[in-house]
This record gives structure tokens, C-alpha cells and sequence, in this order.
């Protein structure tokens, strides 16, 4: 039996030895060095100055394989990410990511079907003629921060995890409003 236990822990211990993240929730894991950490901000404003506890109800984050395949979706409430300072981390296996995330995307919009990056959009509900029959909750979309314009005119949230990690951490998702709505 002693054999036995000698020959398990000399076959476990170098696997436990060689992770030091083993998946969303691991204390052991520190953000900096390993997975994605998002930081989440609203600046474009008058003031520049971060208002996203002030119009922040909820986040919608949908992550999708470089083949425009849904991977995640995470519903992330308002109580969630004051408790973690606006941050989000999650573990990605290696690959390129498209994000697509909107703030307060409520029952007066329709969303279109979110299995596929392609088809992640987002409408205001309207009647049968086009007409809007109820005042809309202001909505915002999340880009990839500190972009210059003609960058993020042409490019999508787009990231990749190499061995297993994103580089330069955290990475910032600021919001638009929507000023169609």
C-alpha cells in the first residue's frame, strides 16, 4: 500500500508542481501573471472621469473563438463588479478572442442571436411600423481602451491568450453611450 501512494504522488506531484492556475475562482492564482483580467471604465464624458458606478446596472460579455463561435457569455451584475473593483478575470485557453459587450442592455432591446460573432447585435423593440412606443434605458458598447480612432473605427475588440495569459494586463473595456437611443 505504501508503494502505491509513492508511485500516486510521484505521478500527481509534478502536474501540481507545473500549473499555477487551475481555473476561474483558484486563490492561488494571481491575475497579473495568469489569465485575462478586465477592468471595465466609463470616461467619455464632459469631465473624463470614470461615471460607471453612477449608470452601471449590468454587463453583458460575450466572448467568441476566433471561428465566430460563442465561447462564454457572462452575465455580470452591478453588486458583482463593485465587489471586485470593476474588474472581471476569467481563464481563456490559448487562442484569439472577439469580445462584444454592452452595459444595461435591457427588455427594450432585441437581441439578435448571439451564437455567432456575426450575428451579436443589438436593436431598440419597435412596433410593427418602426416606431418606438416606450422610453429606452441608455445603452453603451465596450471597446478596447486607449485606441486611436482610425484604429477603432476598423477593429473589433479582438485579443489573444498565449500561454495562458493576456499581455499587458488588465486589459480595459471603456463604454460608449449609444446616442442613436
Amino acid at each position: 500500500m505504501q508503494t502505491l501512494r509513492k508511485i500516486l504522488f510521484g505521478l500527481l506531484c509534478p502536474f501540481f508542481l507545473f500549473t499555477s492556475c487551475l481555473g476561474e475562482g483558484d486563490l492561488d492564482c494571481d491575475p497579473v501573471e495568469n489569465g485575462l483580467t478586465i477592468k471595465f471604465l466609463y470616461n467619455i464624458n464632459w469631465g473624463f472621469t470614470n461615471r460607471l458606478p453612477e449608470v452601471l446596472d449590468f454587463i453583458d460579455l460575450y466572448i467568441y473563438k476566433e471561428s465566430g463561435e460563442l465561447y462564454r457569455h457572462v452575465h455580470l451584475t452591478k453588486e458583482e463588479l463593485v465587489a471586485t473593483n470593476y474588474n472581471y478575470y476569467t481563464i481563456l485557453p490559448d487562442g484569439v478572442y472577439d469580445l462584444v459587450t454592452w452595459m444595461n442592455n435591457g427588455d427594450c432591446y432585441y437581441k439578435e442571436s448571439n451564437n455567432t460573432f456575426a450575428d451579436a447585435n443589438v436593436r431598440i423593440v419597435c412596433d410593427g411600423d418602426y416606431n418606438i412606443t416606450e422610453n429606452t434605458t441608455p445603452l453603451y458598447y465596450g471597446y478596447v481602451d486607449r485606441q486611436s480612432d482610425d484604429v477603432y473605427e476598423e477593429e473589433n475588440a479582438r485579443i489573444e491568450i498565449k500561454d495562458g495569459k493576456y499581455t499587458p494586463q488588465p486589459l480595459i473595456i471603456n463604454f460608449a453611450k449609444n446616442t442613436n437611443h
